[in-house]
């Protein structure tokens, strides 16, 4: 265990690394009884994020690749930590890591090389105290101790919380990962539209017309489409979104939510759905069509299906978390009256035999 206080130094002995600092606090696994403290502590170190016990334990706690020795807690050993208020707080600080234990989806390998950090945060009564750079050293170490080659903060799916690291939100977090060596892969947008007096533009009606011609429909999903938009997806697109299929089948999410493109022959273009996510009914996605029929309007046309379906359930928004702002989806975002609400940076750090920092 690590035991932390103001000054911060790595010490290494038979391989094993501590930091060894005044006694005052210690790094520890996340034991069952943590919750109510833990959630109190993520809700003040994350307050543009808020969560409850319910959240931690389906998001968290239930994950099939949670191990107790991926959440790390920074726990107070004994006394008030300087600067700290009155009052118990024995939780100062968390990271959660992962890496895989199970697949992603049938057929797909573990990604050994890969983990991720998903969360993590230091109470801001106690920061700038070397707890965040321990919390993260000890995740970095049980990363590699499993045989993880690099970690990312954090597209992992399917359980994550963010793409990366909201600067706005957050804007000391990117700064202290990029001084810890982790360094930035690119930026994501989360983005929303009102569905308050919401209507299609005036040309989709047009490009669905000019589609139907081509012998292109669109329809809700079914039973008799499972399978081949399973498959497809998982050919096409990759293995989360097939999982993201599978489970809203599984969930027995109201069919109308998942919005299909189809050729002539049944052979399916592209789909769209809503209210996959965490039972949020307004969150957008997964959305896409197969490259080799874009260009044609069906994403377009695909979209607004799918915002009108939201809207016949009296949604009065829809929002997504991440896209690449640039892409052609984003383009298309825009055109349909979706604005960025949130901006994130996406870090990695590749981890080597001493993969702690400091």
């Amino acid at each position: 265990m690590a035991r932390g206080g103001p000054d911060l130094g790595w010490r290494g002995s038979g391989g094993v690394r501590q930091a060894m600092m005044a006694p005052q606090w210690r790094v520890r696994p996340y034991q069952p009884g943590d919750e109510t403290t833990l959630v109190d502590l993520w809700n003040a170190a994350l307050p543009a994020d808020p969560l409850d016990a319910d959240t931690l334990a389906a998001r968290v706690l239930a994950d099939p690749n949670f191990r107790s020795s991926g959440l790390l807690v920074a726990e107070r050993v004994h006394g008030p930590v300087p600067g700290e208020g009155p009052g118990p707080r024995p939780l100062l600080g968390f990271v959660l890591a992962l890496s895989r234990r199970v697949p992603l989806d049938p057929g797909e390998g573990l990604e050994p090389e890969c983990a991720w950090v998903t969360a993590f945060g230091v109470h801001p009564a106690v920061r700038r105290r070397g707890l965040g750079r321990a919390l993260l050293g000890a995740a970095c170490d049980e990363l590699a101790r499993r045989g993880a080659e690099r970690v990312d903060v954090s597209p992992y799916a399917p359980g994550y919380f963010w793409p990366g690291v909201d600067r706005e939100a957050y804007p000391e977090a990117a700064a202290f990962l990029e001084a810890l060596g982790f360094h930035p892969l690119g930026e994501a947008v989360a983005m929303e539209r009102s569905l308050i007096g919401y209507r299609p533009p005036a040309e989709v009606p047009g490009a669905r017309q000019r589609l139907l011609g081509e012998g292109v429909r669109f329809r809700a999903f079914g039973p008799e489409l499972v399978v081949p938009a399973v498959e497809w997806s998982r050919r096409v697109f990759h293995a989360d979104w097939a999982r993201s299929l599978r489970s809203s089948v599984a969930s027995r999410l109201p069919w109308s939510r998942t919005r299909l493109a189809l050729d002539a022959t049944g052979a399916i273009l592209g789909f769209a759905q809503f209210g996959c996510y965490d039972r949020c009914a307004d969150r957008f996605g997964p959305f896409g069509v197969d490259p080799a029929a874009r260009g044609r309007g069906i994403g377009k046309v695909l979209l607004h299906d799918t915002l009108c379906a939201m809207q016949r359930e009296a949604l009065a928004s829809a929002w997504f978390l991440w896209t690449d702002e640039n892409s052609p989806a984003g383009h298309l975002y825009r055109k349909a009256g979706f604005r960025m609400v949130r901006r994130f940076v996406l870090l990695r750090r590749h981890l080597g035999r001493a993969a702690s920092v400091g």
